[in-house]
């Protein structure tokens, strides 16, 4: 069974911002159970195979040396309630590291309660908080982890399995990471039917995110996010250039990006054509018709289409890992200072 909602009720989140509040895991000694001989110990699976950066996209594990935060709380009885009136007690953002034999571990290693009416309640995540000044632990009780949007290149993800006890454990605590960010790709690409000029070739400088939640916390357990409403615009450079040979409409370098919940409304595109060895440098303002409301698990891929004179929007989740959502969008006119013949 999972831990209920009222024990996130009425208690406020005591973000520290970029300070990382350090726990310590408590030991067994000091819980009043009766401990048996058998130890916890963990597996760790995904979601889909995209977890740390996009070239590991074909893998489906995480890599050797992966580290982990646990939290866990015991429950005597099963009495999920106690929740609400300690901090985690049984682990307290414990270290469990993926070593090279496939097992994880950690230390000190704890023992599983020796009543079968007792339970423990396991909460997980990745990255460590200590290893990335993109999350930090937001509260000791309430078990918030503050994500903060710099790049955007941190992925988050969590893990909540149902309370367990020593009789529910046929081997390890399965701990299945979903992704609670949502994942933005964006492709430029010419229409097929543009009219390329002699020795013409684009490079996208930077892509823009405007105005995209910037800070948010993660209720783990809750599976909620309270944002924290400071919009900044996310600056991605690109430098991906392609030319009539290599329009293939290729994921612009420099995604994907993961984003906290937001309303994505427009994008900015700083671009340089070259004709004839004559640079022109234009910025692209590419308001959507439809907003994006990026959600948790979710793929998007922008495909920003160039045409002369305008240029079109296609939105598309093309991600077939997890949940597909799809914008479609267009009619932004744009002029492209360029003209047929390689004259400028």
């Amino acid at each position: 069974m999972m831990a209920t909602n009222y024990f996130f009720k009425n208690k406020a989140i005591y973000a520290i911002g970029i300070g990382l509040w350090m726990c310590v895991s408590c030991s067994n000694e000091e819980l009043p159970m009766d401990l048996s001989d058998t130890p916890v110990s963990f597996s760790v699976t995904s979601d889909w195979p995209d977890m740390q950066q996009s070239s590991r996209a074909g893998e489906t594990e995480f890599p050797n040396g992966t580290k982990i935060g646990v939290f866990a709380f015991y429950l005597p009885g099963g009495d999920e309630s106690v929740i609400e009136n300690k901090a985690p007690d049984f682990m307290n953002n414990t270290t469990v590291t993926k070593q090279s034999d496939g097992n994880w571990t950690y230390s000190p290693l704890k023992y599983w309660p020796n009543n079968p009416g007792d339970e423990i309640q396991f909460y997980a995540y990745h990255p460590m908080s200590s290893i990335t000044d993109d999350i930090s632990i937001s509260s000791n009780s309430q078990l918030g982890i503050t994500y903060t949007l710099k790049d955007g290149k941190t992925d988050l993800l969590a893990a909540a399995p149902e309370a367990l006890g020593k009789q529910d454990i046929e081997d390890k605590v399965n701990f299945s990471f979903k992704h609670v960010l949502g994942q933005i790709n964006v492709k430029v690409k010419a229409a097929d039917d543009f009219v390329w000029i002699d020795n013409e070739s684009i490079k996208v400088s930077s892509v823009t995110l405007n105005s995209v939640n910037r800070k948010g916390t993660y209720i783990l357990g809750d599976d909620t996010w309270t944002s924290t409403i400071d919009p900044q615009n996310l600056t991605i450079s690109s430098g991906t250039a392609f030319d009539k040979s290599s329009n293939d409409g290729d994921i612009v370098y420099g995604f994907p990006r993961y984003l906290i919940p937001t309303t994505l409304s427009d994008l900015t595109l700083k671009m340089v054509t070259t004709i004839n060895g004559t640079d022109i440098t234009e910025t692209i303002d590419c308001p959507l018709d439809e907003p994006i409301a990026v959600a948790p698990n979710v793929n998007y891929v922008i495909t920003i289409i160039l045409n002369r004179g305008m240029t079109g929007f296609t939105a598309t989740a093309d991600w077939v890992k997890t949940e597909s959502h799809e914008i479609i969008y267009n009619d932004n006119e744009i002029d492209h200072h360029r003209k047929k013949g390689g004259k400028i």
